[in-house]
């Protein structure tokens, strides 16, 4: 979908008890004031563009203690993948369908670190432009990497 991994970043969530309470935050952190309310999700739910590419920063209505904010990948076949990230040493916190005809899985990784994996309804791919940033951007990637490589040997 974008890496050459099958996932692309679409999204990081931030779960609040009071969603809007973090908007003045999160506005000082951005340098704007961008942020809008996604009237099509079932909880409260504000939203702002991060990247040009279809990369965005929610902030979402709690739904349990334990919610934690976690950066959400694209995949599509979201069974399949969940599987091979087990083999891997994945585990499964939650799943869920999503209203709008998705489906989500919370995970955790073998270090235990939180990280989501969405399956979108195909209207929201061209929303969050899945599939479009490896092919327009594959050139970018490499120099970044080469780039970062580098910087990191210097040390």
């Amino acid at each position: 979908m974008s890496n050459g991994s099958g996932a692309k970043l679409v999204f990081c969530n931030i779960p609040a008890r009071q969603p809007n309470s973090l908007l003045g935050f999160y506005n000082a952190l951005l340098g704007g004031d961008a942020f809008v309310q996604n009237e099509k999700s079932p909880v409260p739910q504000y939203q702002e563009a991060l990247t040009g590419d279809g990369v965005d920063l929610t902030i979402t209505q709690r739904q349990d203690t334990r919610d934690v904010t976690a950066a959400y990948w694209a995949v599509a076949n979201l069974d399949e993948i969940v599987e091979q990230l087990m083999k891997q040493g994945g585990e499964v916190a939650t799943r869920m369908d999503t209203p709008d005809g998705g489906r989500t899985a919370l995970m955790l990784d073998p270090e235990g670190n939180f990280f989501g994996l969405i399956e979108l309804p195909e209207d929201a791919h061209e929303y969050f432009q899945v599939g479009t940033f490896a092919a327009a951007s594959k050139g970018e990637l490499e120099r970044r990497r080469k780039q970062l490589r580098a910087a990191v040997e210097r040390g």
